[in-house]
């Protein structure tokens, strides 16, 4: 009788879910309110069994909760399993035999899970080496047994560079190399993927192409230790923004920009399988977007009344580089792909979400709004 009553409360939990998740794809805020509450003990085990150490923390909880926003975004009850199994797959891309079902059908694979902040890494090395490095194997292994896909691509970053702290803005012929764990994971994952592409997809329909991007922003990030969500988080308070390192320069640019190249990275690889795309490229903005974090931070600062900015300039933290720059004209000249917006226009678009998030607006609404507006433009 307990079986029989216990079965019933999970049908009754999966009529319940479909309900929440279909009002929420209609904009409905509260329905995935409704969804985060009840599914955040089951995020906050699944972050503590698959990180193991620091489980707890909330950035790898954060990571969870994007898991089951994707999720939501991404359920359809004619898939053969409840929402809870659907959800599980999207938590953790270590697990090469979900992975390896999640795929099935699947064409085209954009690989982007990592464990990317700088901090984090330091902190537990061993973390990003199983989620950077072992996770993208399992992904690349599951593309190589999954009989549909056909064309991949591995976000990694521009850190996976030897950086020499100079003025070059490095080409993806460069030599790669990471002072600090997250930097040397994600060369490693470059790596991996390189040696994946000539021993096992020269010879396949797979293609298998790398992209490294410069420093995103953009709405919906709520990750510790980021510019943006921290100036989010300060201003909102009316505290000062503290910068850790205001004097390092990044390639900042709309997290729409890398998105939309690897978007027509893997159309190509799609389309034209013999073309030569199967290789790395960088999806960095142009020379305008390379800033200090004192610069973005002050122009970011312009759009919220009475903000304040405190430089500390630390240099007991983890290792960050002081100057990074990437060269985008590979992906100019041969994809013809190329930065929609500006630094200011990425600021302005950013600080608009943010804005309506904190006022209880529609984040979604003005998120396609965003979108439709980064697409029209010429």
């Amino acid at each position: 009788m307990a079986r029989l009553s216990s079965r019933r409360a999970q049908d009754q939990l999966a009529v319940d879910d479909l309900y929440l998740i279909a009002l929420a794809k209609q904009g409905d805020p509260t329905a995935y309110d409704r969804i985060v509450r009840r599914y955040y003990g089951f995020v906050r085990l699944k972050a503590s069994s698959y990180f193991l150490v620091g489980g707890d923390s909330d950035d790898l909880i954060q990571e969870g909760l994007v898991g089951l926003y994707k999720a939501v975004r991404d359920y359809r009850d004619d898939r053969q399993a409840s929402f809870r199994s659907f959800a599980e797959l999207l938590l953790d891309m270590r697990d090469r035999d979900r992975l390896l079902r999640a795929m099935h059908g699947v064409n085209i694979v954009v690989h982007a899970a990592a464990l990317k902040q700088v901090p984090a890494c330091e902190y537990n090395p061993m973390e990003a080496v199983k989620t950077n490095i072992l996770g993208t194997a399992n992904v690349l292994e599951a593309c190589r047994r999954c009989e549909s896909v056909k064309a991949v691509v591995v976000a990694t970053t521009d850190k996976c560079y030897e950086n020499k702290e100079s003025r070059h803005a490095y080409k993806e012929d460069d030599r790669l190399g990471g002072h600090d764990p997250y930097s040397a994971s994600k060369a490693c994952a470059e790596l991996l993927a390189a040696s994946y592409r000539d021993s096992f997809f020269r010879d396949s329909q797979v293609r298998l192409a790398t992209a490294r991007a410069g420093n995103v922003i953009g709405g919906g990030d709520f990750s510790e230790d980021r510019l943006i969500p921290d100036a989010v988080r300060a201003f909102s308070r009316n505290q000062p923004l503290v910068l850790r390192k205001p004097q390092a320069t990044r390639p900042w640019q709309h997290v729409l920009e890398p998105l939309s190249g690897y978007i027509a990275l893997a159309e190509k690889l799609l389309a034209e399988p013999r073309g030569g795309f199967d290789c790395a490229w960088n999806f960095g903005p142009n020379e305008d977007g390379n800033a200090t974090v004192a610069e973005l931070a002050e122009r970011f600062a312009a759009h919220w009344e009475g903000a304040r900015i405190e430089h500390l300039d630390l240099n007991d933290g983890p290792h960050e580089a002081g100057l990074l720059m990437l060269d985008n004209s590979k992906a100019r000249e041969k994809l013809g792909w190329a930065p929609r917006w500006s630094l200011d226009e990425a600021v302005h678009h950013t600080a608009a979400w943010y804005k309506q998030w904190l006022t209880a607006g529609s984040a979604l609404d003005l998120m396609m709004q965003q979108i439709q507006a980064y697409f029209g433009k010429a």
